[in-house]
């Protein structure tokens, strides 16, 4: 006997176990199935709203199946008698035709009939068949039932020559969705957490900055532009930046490198008797006497006092005299090789301490040379006031010259006194930024 099934839509589903959820009923026609049947579909074809009242947490694990129910009714609306029936369940990635996605076949040979009572079942789908989390990856699920021939709707044998319901239900939302096992075919224990200690062995790639936040309240902030604020690695120059590349430190293969304010700033020192020098006439006016010495104030050491007059005085000095009626001079020169972590470009502040009997006739001047007979700086004379230690400065000793770490300078010192006059150099110093 042949018979149409009704389609059934806007039923209105009872509260179910405490949620307030408002189903459509999707009724399945088949032309020449003489079985009906309405399909209440739990987790499957149903649209609904869910009102929680309380707030609830989320479980750990998902489970693999999912709940369907229906009722059954012959073609005159008769409920079916109890017992097991055949089914076939089936998911499409099309409304109709297409790849079958997955099948479980519900058959009372297996005992795995589907339990038929005042015409009304309920399976899990999966039970059976294992419904796997990936195969909702998919945008568009069908869901298709298949009933045997009535006279074999209970056998051992079914026969399935009457075909699928149509149409095909298309999945919508359900409950555990809200609680994916998987997101986008991945398993949750495959996704780093915040609580969690997380080890990651695949090359990662970040495109903006990365926050790192220490327990000790340290922060590292790493970026990928030229504009990191405390760490970059650029793997295509092979180096590591801490700060900026401006101002900051980089390591690379030739080393480690700081930049900018990054650099410390170093001083280095000449203490007469100055290491390297060499005493010179330059052949005209040069009678007299050159010595070396060293006096404290009587406030300090109390050493050679009258050569250190304020409270404060203390150096290790060259003292040039003579007793010519005409001025003399005399030449000392210091060949001082440039430290191999200077930065190019950052000699400053070129001091020289010295004294003289009168500031109108001792003259302590000092010049700064590279490999040239012109002076990249020069003081002409340090001797500022009588009898009295003064410390003459050069802000940018280097002027046109270039220096470079490893170079050599020659520091000249000229010594002029008058009839029995006495000028003496103390201490020379600059400073320089330290590139490691």
């Amino acid at each position: 006997m042949e018979g149409v099934i009704p389609t059934t839509v806007g039923e209105k589903f009872k509260k179910y176990k405490g949620w307030a959820a408002e189903l459509l009923i999707y009724g399945m026609v088949h032309k020449k199935q003489p079985l009906a049947v309405f399909l209440y579909t739990m987790a499957l074809a149903a649209l609904f709203t869910v009102f929680l009242s309380m707030s609830a947490s989320a479980v750990t694990s998902v489970p693999t199946r999912m709940n369907f129910q229906g009722k059954i009714t012959d073609a005159s609306g008769a409920t079916l008698v109890n017992g097991s029936y055949n089914m076939r369940f089936k998911l499409y990635t099309a409304s109709t035709g297409g790849t079958v996605q997955w099948s479980e076949n519900r058959l009372v040979s297996a005992a795995a009939g589907v339990t038929v009572t005042n015409g009304i079942f309920s399976v899990q789908l999966g039970d059976v068949t294992t419904l796997p989390a990936s195969l909702f990856n998919q945008a568009d699920l069908y869901f298709e039932v298949e009933l045997p021939t009535p006279a074999t709707a209970t056998s051992s044998s079914p026969s399935w020559t009457e075909g699928a319901m149509s149409p095909r239900n298309k999945l919508a939302t359900t409950a555990y969705a809200y609680n994916s096992d998987t997101l986008d075919g991945i398993d949750s224990e495959a996704f780093a957490q915040l609580s969690a200690a997380n080890t990651f062995t695949a090359a990662n790639t970040y495109s903006n900055a990365v926050t790192i936040n220490g327990s000790n309240g340290t922060k590292l902030l790493v970026q990928t532009s030229t504009n990191a604020d405390l760490f970059k690695v650029d793997t295509a120059a092979n180096t590591v930046t801490l700060g900026t590349a401006t101002n900051g430190a980089v390591v690379s293969a030739s080393g480690f490198q700081l930049n900018g304010t990054a650099r410390n700033t170093k001083t280095v020192t000449l203490v007469p008797e100055y290491a390297g020098a060499t005493f010179t006439g330059d052949g005209t006016n040069n009678t007299g006497s050159l010595s070396s010495d060293f006096c404290s104030s009587t406030a300090l050491l109390n050493v050679n006092a009258a050569a250190c007059n304020a409270a404060s005085d203390e150096h290790n000095y060259y003292a040039w005299t003579t007793t010519q009626g005409t001025a003399q001079n005399y030449d000392i020169y210091v060949r001082y090789r440039i430290p191999s972590d200077y930065s190019t470009g950052s000699m400053a502040n070129l001091k020289f301490w010295a004294w003289g009997s009168t500031s109108a006739s001792e003259i302590a001047s000092l010049g700064l040379y590279k490999n040239s007979g012109t002076a990249c700086s020069s003081i002409s004379n340090a001797v500022t006031a009588n009898t009295t230690w003064a410390e003459s400065t050069i802000a940018s000793p280097l002027g046109a010259c270039s220096i470079v770490a490893g170079d050599y300078i020659t520091l000249k010192i000229k010594l002029t006194a008058g009839t029995n006059k006495i000028v003496r150099a103390g201490e020379i110093n600059f400073t320089y930024r330290g590139s490691f």
